[in-house]
């Protein structure tokens, strides 16, 4: 169904994907794609169904170019993938009795690295592999784990350092490499 203009007026982040549409994540609105070509708006909104956006209020998205798929964080509705040459949707969801699941349902960011994504969530972050959709947390046994809870941001720089934001705790580097 096309729409005149966004699904709503709080906007969050926003990709480009490879044919120059814009992909726009509203809080409540659910998933908005601009058609700049045809100036046309489309809506995703959750509606309970398998094939929709599994919550409205979208936190993060990454753009996959290689795959042209999308993967949007939501706040209480875990990680969607969007295949977007076939209009479908898998949800990832956060569940406490399979260590394997996401941490929580709230992912505020993600950012590849190395094949797979790093999630930043409202209980820490974790490796997430798109191949089999499991998720492992990281600084689980570390004494720094306990500070790294609820995650608003994460930036990788040119040497692997994996800067972490942790509101209340400051900023954490991480550096996969040396494991420091």
């Amino acid at each position: 169904i096309e729409h005149e203009g966004l699904s709503s007026p709080i906007v969050g982040k926003m990709v480009e994907d490879r044919n120059q549409n814009l992909w726009v994540c509203t809080e409540g609105g659910g998933l908005n794609f601009y058609d700049r070509k045809n100036r046309l708006f489309k809506w995703y909104k959750a509606n309970g169904g398998k094939n929709a956006i599994s919550h409205n209020n979208i936190k993060s998205i990454y753009y996959d170019n290689k795959d042209d798929i999308l993967w949007i964080g939501t706040h209480l509705g875990g990680l969607n993938k969007l295949d977007i040459k076939k209009n479908a949707f898998t949800h990832y969801r956060a569940n406490e009795n399979n260590a394997t699941s996401l941490p929580s349902d709230i992912v505020k960011d993600i950012i590849p690295y190395k094949g797979e994504l790093i999630l930043g969530t409202h209980n820490g972050v974790c490796i997430f592999n798109p191949q089999n959709g499991k998720s492992r947390k990281l600084f689980v046994n570390r004494k720094e784990g306990k500070f790294i809870k609820i995650i608003t941001d994460l930036y990788l720089d040119h040497l692997e350092n994996l800067w972490i934001a942790v509101p209340g705790n400051g900023v954490f580097s991480y550096n996969f490499k040396t494991n420091i």
